[in-house]
């Protein structure tokens, strides 16, 4: 008998190789969309890493983002920043004789930023607080020789003299304070100024503290309140009640509520730790939203309450909640003036005259008609909003439309629906259209709506189609450039088992924050990119350990053994032979291979979008 050690023998040699194949095609960055890499996040410290960067993106298509949180970041010489490379910054120096110079379809967020030399813009550039030092001011200086050309979108913490800036793009003033608190003044304080001064948003940190109200306080909605730190606690003690229109994040922090918590804004909760105790006679209402991040699906923040009386708007991380309205008595008794006629016909005994005689005669054919209108054409009227123009962003003139020509949302289904698509108005256009008009390519229908309603505008559409069952999003211009085909392909994947249930609300408001998301520099769930990475890797192994397996079957002394492996092996072929012979085929146009991207006739053919198509993605339902 032959003896054989374990780290000989081909079994074992063969397990090992697999193993290590698998990992190392694992990690590869493949995927199922054509620019999955568009998601990676890259830091970098140094002046050269950043010129490195803009020397690889002068030629590339694709779409990078990169972010420093070096204090003092100097731009040491003259330098433009490509298109397609959207830029993060803690602290900007541009130093005096310096020009910084930033390209169409180029983004560029900054906290603190300091100009001594030139700013040129053509792309979008926006203030806003970002990065883990938040002890960083949001504002902008500019010194003596500093000065600002604009010609496309500008959106600043303070306001710049009149001499120093040559607009002929768009200009808002927006400001950013951060503040640390760690008494109840200090949080009264800053609520004050926060609804004194409503053009400027409010960062509101806790220094691990335990606040404690004595009365009623509001906290506005330009204010977000930070409890992250471990010994952060804020107490709501009885007949006290805490208002929230803005945003209080919670991270393995606690509030206890004794009093009333009435959430018209934003709940945000990271982690396991996090708990909302409602204690005694505590009390939670309101139709803001609690988002759940960084926890197990069945994991559920506020206590003391029944998540039954919660609904559910978003399934994906993070886990969305919303309370639900108490059930209005709709049912206007308008069917009741039918029973309640012969009491007014009782009327008469009553009357002092004899004219009076007469409304009975006259009331029962009015109250016949009143249930007549009760049923009111008029309630039918506004369930399809056929092209009325719903919102225009003050600041920016951008717009949000919803026309929900099949009826699929309720009234009150639409106003949410405006207000989660408001934010998207800093970036562009943004429209909601159900229809069911036939089409052969679903994404350039979308386009063609889109153009419809925006023209050549920044700006993206959600199409739910009921005829061919699709979803569809198309987007064009600084929108897009976030937003790309694979994101589009992305977000529609990740939505559309909420249309195959019939929560057309759901599925659209979801779409609409993770566009949102994206926009601000954040990240969605991808789970069909990682399912295909694993489908690609196992499949690369097969084929790259087939010699192997093939010359081990030859070298076994049995010919038994190497026929059973003959017969697996076309077993096997046979059985994907018939699977490939069931697989549906679906024909798309040969501007893309799949339902994504754009395919407008005044397109040439090729991969690359014509200047008025954007691009966009799709998926069945």
């Amino acid at each position: 008998m032959r003896k054989t050690t374990i780290g000989k023998s081909p079994l074992f040699r063969f397990s090992a190789l697999l193993l290590i194949c698998l990992i190392f095609f694992s990690i590869l960055p493949v995927g199922c969309t054509a620019d999955a890499a568009d998601d990676d996040f890259e830091f970098f410290k140094e002046y050269t890493e950043l010129k490195k960067l803009c020397e690889q993106m002068k030629d590339s298509e694709k779409y990078r983002h990169a972010g420093c949180e070096t204090r003092g970041f100097h731009i040491e010489e003259d330098l433009t920043l490509p298109s397609r490379l959207q830029l993060q910054f803690v602290d900007l120096v541009i130093p005096q004789g310096i020009t910084l110079t930033v390209s169409e379809r180029e983004s560029l967020l900054v906290t603190n930023l300091k100009i001594d030399g030139t700013l040129i813009n053509h792309g979008e550039i926006r203030q806003s607080l970002w990065g883990s030092d938040k002890s960083v001011r949001v504002e902008v200086s500019i010194g003596p020789s500093g000065r600002i050309e604009n010609d496309g979108g500008l959106s600043l913490a303070n306001p710049i003299p009149g001499e120093k800036i040559q607009n002929s793009g768009t200009y808002t003033v927006k400001r950013e304070e951060n503040l640390s608190c760690g008494t109840l003044e200090d949080l009264k304080a800053a609520t004050l100024s926060a609804a004194a001064d409503p053009g400027t948003s409010y960062q509101v940190s806790v220094a691990g503290a335990k606040i404690s109200l004595t009365d009623n306080l509001t906290i506005p909605k330009n204010l977000t309140l930070y409890l992250t730190r471990k010994n952060d606690t804020l107490i709501i003690p009885e007949k006290s009640e805490l208002e929230l229109f803005g945003n209080i994040h919670l991270r393995d922090t606690r509030i206890e509520v004794l009093g009333t918590l009435t959430n018209e804004g934003s709940l945000f909760s990271y982690g396991t730790g996090t708990r909302i105790d409602l204690e005694a006679d505590g009390r939670y209402q309101g139709q803001g939203s609690l988002s759940v991040y960084e926890a197990p699906e069945t994991f559920f923040p506020l206590s003391g309450m029944n998540r039954a009386d919660f609904e559910r708007s978003s399934y994906t991380n993070p886990v969305s909640y919303r309370l639900k309205e108490a059930v209005e008595e709709t049912p206007i008794v308008t069917a009741n003036p039918m029973p309640s006629a012969p009491a007014v016909t009782a009327a008469p005994t009553v009357t002092e005259t004899p004219s009076v005689t007469v409304p009975p005669s006259v009331s029962t054919p009015a109250a016949t008609e009143k249930p007549k209108a009760s049923p009111s054409p008029v309630q039918e009227t506004p369930a399809p909003i056929p092209g009325s123009l719903e919102y225009r962003n003050p600041e920016t003139g951008y717009q949000v439309m919803i026309l929900d020509e099949l009826g699929l949302l309720s009234e009150r289904e639409r106003t949410r629906l405006l207000e989660d698509m408001k934010p998207i108005t800093e970036y562009g256009h943004v429209a909601f259209w159900s229809t069911e008009k036939n089409a052969s390519n679903e994404v350039e229908q979308a386009r063609l709506k889109r153009r419809e309603l925006f023209g050549l505008d920044s700006g993206t559409i959600l199409v739910i189609n009921m005829k061919i069952r699709k979803i569809s999003i198309q987007s064009y211009g600084l929108i897009y450039d976030t937003v790309t085909i694979s994101r589009a392909n992305t977000i529609t994947n990740n939505v559309r088992n909420y249309l195959t249930r019939q929560q057309y609300y759901q599925g659209a408001k979801i779409t609409f924050e993770q566009i949102n998301r994206l926009l601000e520099g954040g990240r969605i769930p991808q789970p069909m990119k990682y399912l295909s990475n694993a489908v690609i890797a196992l499949t690369a192994t097969l084929i790259l350990l087939l010699p192997l397996v093939f010359r081990h079957a030859s070298s076994f002394d049995k010919p038994e053994r190497f026929k059973l492996i003959q017969s697996g092996t076309v077993a096997m072929a046979a059985v994907a032979t018939a699977k490939l012979r069931n697989v549906r085929r679906e024909y798309h146009p040969p501007k893309s291979s799949s339902s994504s991207g754009s395919s407008c006739s005044s397109c040439s053919s090729g991969g690359s979008s014509c200047s008025s198509c954007g691009g966009g993605g799709s998926s069945s339902f």
